[in-house]
């Protein structure tokens, strides 16, 4: 059958490459496209910016991103961007956490570590669930406390409701009124600074010691 010479065969592979790179040979079955550069410097650079946007444009195509949308918007929080945007839907979100990757991409960022940011984000949002934790000794005194004052407070104004239901000559409005009168014949004097704004409430301490005050200031 005869033999082909080594020789000749990377010749004829180098003419093909030439022909090729010339635009002179096309070869069957590849989607090739041929670009002459322009000598005017404006032209060059308008063709240069045009194939940079070529460029971009498939790369961005080729990105991965995710389509759930919870994921977009964890990735978009790893990015430390907003998650959404007004008017703006799940398609436009997604297209934003493209570009957004590209951009981090080309400024040499490392996409495993977006990937590991989200992980981590996904993680403390679960950890914002409710949970329960043990109180100390202080706390739980302090609430058995409250929780005996006002008991007695309850056992007392059910036992008033059901002794002037029993007694039709109580009257709950007479009674407001004769605490009003002996109020108007207190006397001021001294005053306390409660807080920057009006106060809003107050109250005595179980053994009239205290009183506590409730401001709009907090």
């Amino acid at each position: 059958f005869g033999e082909i010479d080594a020789m000749a065969v990377r010749d004829m592979s180098a003419a093909i490459a030439a022909g090729v790179a010339a635009g002179n040979v096309e070869m069957a079955g590849v989607d090739a496209e041929t670009m002459e550069l322009p000598q005017d410097e404006d032209e060059r650079k308008r063709q240069e910016k045009l194939l940079a946007e070529v460029e971009a444009r498939r790369r961005l195509q080729a990105l991965v991103v995710p389509t759930d949308d919870g994921e977009v918007r964890q990735r978009l929080r790893a990015l430390e961007e907003p998650v959404t945007l007004f008017g703006e839907g799940k398609m436009e979100r997604r297209d934003r956490l493209r570009k957004l990757m590209l951009g981090a991409a080309e400024e040499g960022r490392d996409l495993s570590g977006l990937m590991d940011a989200a992980t981590t984000v996904e993680q403390e949002v679960v950890q914002n669930e409710l949970f329960y934790t043990e109180g100390p000794a202080e706390l739980l005194a302090a609430r058995e406390a409250i929780a005996q004052f006002s008991l007695r407070r309850a056992k007392a104004r059910i036992e008033g409701q059901a002794r002037r239901a029993a007694d039709p000559e109580e009257d709950s409005a007479a009674e407001a009124a004769a605490s009003a009168a002996a109020c108007k014949r207190l006397v001021t004097q001294c005053s306390e600074l409660g807080d920057d704004r009006p106060i809003q409430s107050c109250a005595f301490s179980p053994d009239a010691s205290l009183l506590a005050a409730a401001g709009w200031g907090g």
